[in-house]
């Protein structure tokens, strides 16, 4: 995410876009070019998201939606990241700026976790 982008606007490019970033999720699961790890961690992932049971419980205020959040963010970042940009631009039906920006929210997000989680995280991936 460069200076110029704020948070701000990638969070309303990516809401104006989840349909298409399910649709890119979804086949970039399916793609067999994508290493499984990423796959299988973006779906533990989403399972993780899905249950009731969480880490942080949902009803603390604020707090109890971010694990939810910067977990998805995180497998999403692995999962767009280990299939390389030529492979993704294949799977997406929008605007490159969104793109861009979607990537780069994801990039923000990420950039807010642990330096340790990240990198073991991007080590589980390669």
């Amino acid at each position: 995410m460069d200076a110029e982008t704020s948070l701000t606007e990638c969070l309303g490019v990516a809401a104006r876009a989840v349909p298409q970033i399910l649709l890119l999720c979804g086949r970039l699961v399916r793609d067999r070019r994508v290493p499984v790890r990423a796959r299988i961690i973006a779906g533990a992932a989403l399972g993780y998201v899905m249950l009731p049971v969480d880490v942080v419980p949902d009803w603390l205020p604020v707090i109890g939606r971010l694990d939810d959040l910067a977990v998805a963010a995180f497998a999403l970042r692995l999962l767009v990241s280990a299939a390389g940009e030529e492979i993704v631009a294949e799977h997406w039906d929008g605007p490159a700026d969104v793109l861009d920006g979607f990537t780069g929210l994801l990039d923000g997000v990420a950039s807010l976790l642990p330096k340790r989680l990240r990198l073991l995280a991007e080590g589980v991936v390669r």
